[in-house]
């Protein structure tokens, strides 16, 4: 059995933590939403490769939910990259200067 990016103990809090960075997570089961509401980094900063693994591994964990990111403009620059070389896309949905909601539509392989 492949094991899961992702964890929780309740269902609706997640939280994923390897030696680079940490992410925490909510889910809610009866809007079928996954919200990555922070990434931050443990010992390095967060790459565009990491920054999409990351993304690829919890669309293919949360494939039947609709996934959201808050981000800050350091990390919706790299979002916004990965848009431009076809790698994902998403949509805008508040956009402030200092936090920014963003659902993904897509991730490519």
């Amino acid at each position: 059995m492949e094991e899961t990016l992702w964890k929780s103990q309740r269902g609706d809090e997640w939280w994923y933590r390897n030696e680079w960075w940490d992410a925490d997570a909510s889910l809610n089961g009866m809007s079928k939403t996954f919200t990555i509401e922070t990434i931050s980094t443990r010992s390095a900063c967060l790459t565009k490769p990491g920054l999409y693994q990351l993304l690829w591994k919890t669309w293919q964990q949360f494939h039947e939910m609709k996934i959201f990111v808050v981000t800050d403009p350091s990390l919706l620059k790299m979002l916004e990259e990965l848009k431009t070389e076809g790698r994902i896309e998403f949509q805008v949905l508040n956009l402030s200067s200092r936090n920014t909601e963003i659902r993904l539509t897509n991730i490519g392989d």
